[in-house]
């Protein structure tokens, strides 16, 4: 249920109609697009978490990039004056490195790096949020 309520939030936060900064035209005034890197985590040779059972399952490089493809697809569709930027839209990897060197070279707003946590302990559920 966290997860979804971390959605809402952040689908009512880039929603919101203050976003862009107004550049004066000759003509008109135009709003600078907001601008999204979403970046799936793990990939190529660095699996993340390991599926238990790979013929029923998915290791997390191929559900991060599954969820992070949908997710940009949903943000372009629904809202306005808002760019997607993708780290990877294959299984590949890129180091954290490479991945820094992209947000920068995009001068991005905002990233959001898609995990897929595991814990042995089945009773802990919900969701993580980094914010820097």
């Amino acid at each position: 249920m966290r997860s979804y309520f971390t959605i809402f939030c952040l689908l009512i936060l880039l929603s919101n109609n203050s976003f862009g900064q107004e550049k004066q035209d000759s003509t008109t005034l135009k709003k600078k697009p907001f601008t999204i890197l979403i970046d799936a985590g793990h990939g190529g040779k660095d699996p993340g978490v390991l599926s238990s059972d790979p013929k029923k399952f998915r290791h997390e490089k191929h559900i991060s990039l599954d969820i992070s493809l949908k997710l940009g697809y949903y943000l372009e569709k629904h809202l306005e004056n808002v760019k997607v930027f993708y780290t990877r839209k294959t299984n590949k990897f890129l180091s954290l490195e490479e991945r820094a060197e992209i947000a920068n070279a995009k001068n991005v707003d905002l990233v959001l790096s898609i995990h897929c946590n595991s814990n042995p302990d089945k009773k802990i559920r919900g969701t993580q949020v980094h914010i820097q």
